[in-house]
């Protein structure tokens, strides 16, 4: 959702417990459009032209929530209010501390329970894997084995994500710790989060990407 592979080595774009829950909310409740909203995070070794057309639309839908969500006027307010030395990091914590949010106000947005909500999804990945290279196999198994979709229902949990991610960035950062600036500023990124959210799922309903 949030492209936060700018700042990523090569190898480490496929983070699995990010944003992972955006996208697959904003899926269709198949095996093949999960995939390929799943896919924009994983496009190097991806053989786009072997894929069939359902996954490419939802690797269409995964390109319009990004846009829509990297473009969104909610987004500028949080960088200004984070410490200088995190500014440039704002897409990545926003990205994370969303999936936060989307959690906490599930019940605003869908009437499933998040649970069955999250193992429907799991069922579907799990058909689809065969399907998959060997990088986005990885990750998708370390998401499915660890319950990777629920890792950021807690502060706790956004913060050892944002440390594991701190690692991840090819140089020196200060994005470790940066969840206290979350914690800090809450209100806002949750205000940020309830302007933006309803607005991207009116943008991907509009769009009709996978109609």
């Amino acid at each position: 959702m949030w492209d936060v592979v700018y700042a990523l080595s090569a190898g480490s774009s496929t983070i699995n417990d990010m944003n992972f829950l955006a996208h697959c909310f904003l899926a269709q409740a198949t095996p093949f459009s999960l995939y390929g909203n799943l896919l924009g995070d994983f496009i190097a070794g991806a053989d786009l032209d072997k894929q069939a057309d359902e996954v490419l639309k939802g690797l269409e839908n995964h390109k319009l929530v990004d846009r829509f969500t990297d473009a969104h006027p909610a987004l500028p307010p949080l960088k200004l209010i984070l410490s200088k030395d995190r500014r440039r990091f704002t897409g990545i914590i926003s990205d994370v501390a969303f999936d936060y949010f989307l959690i906490k106000h599930w019940e605003k947005f869908s009437d499933r329970d998040l649970r069955g909500f999250v193992d429907e999804v799991y069922v579907n990945i799990r058909q689809v894997i065969p399907l998959m290279h060997p990088r986005m196999v990885q990750s998708m198994e370390f998401m499915l084995n660890d319950d990777g979709l629920l890792v950021n229902q807690s502060m706790e949990g956004v913060g050892k994500t944002l440390n594991r991610l701190s690692h991840r960035i090819r140089f020196k950062n200060k994005l470790h710790g940066a969840v206290e600036e979350v914690e800090q500023h809450y209100a806002e990124f949750e205000g940020a989060f309830l302007w933006l959210f309803p607005d991207l799922m009116a943008s991907v309903v509009d769009e009709g990407i996978e109609k």
